[in-house]
Order: structure tokens, then C-alpha cells, then sequence
């Protein structure tokens, strides 16, 4: 597994996960539980990961949403 993307924000890693989701690339979210265990206080990114097949698909989707892609 290769981390492709890191954030705080949910609604961005939301958008992420379904335009990949769109080209059959399946993602995970690493540490997406991470700040409820301390107060949901928005402290911990959430990583998505990809498969390392996927990573090249994965990253040139990125870079063609414009976004900080790792």
C-alpha cells in the first residue's frame, strides 16, 4: 500500500475517494478514527492509500483535480 493523499478536511478526502472510486481505484482510509479517540478535535489527517498498482493511475487523477497531492 502507497499513501497518496493526506488531510483534515473530510469533505476533501470524501471527494477524493469517490473520483477515484468513478475509475475503479480502491482507497483506504488510514486513521480516519484517530480524533474521536481524542475528543474529535480534528488533530489527526486521515491518509488515503492505495494499492501499489494503483499508485500511478492514482496519482495522475490527483494531479488532474488541481489538488496538493503528496
Amino acid at each position: 500500500m502507497k499513501e497518496i493523499y493526506v488531510s483534515l478536511d473530510p469533505v476533501e478526502i470524501s471527494y477524493i475517494q469517490a473520483m477515484l472510486a468513478e475509475q475503479e481505484i480502491d482507497v483506504l482510509v488510514f486513521d480516519q478514527n484517530m480524533s474521536s479517540l481524542y475528543g474529535d478535535n480534528g488533530l489527526f489527517p486521515k491518509r488515503l492509500m492505495v494499492v501499489d498498482e494503483d499508485y500511478f493511475m492514482a496519482k495522475s487523477i490527483l494531479d488532474n483535480l488541481d489538488l496538493n497531492a503528496e
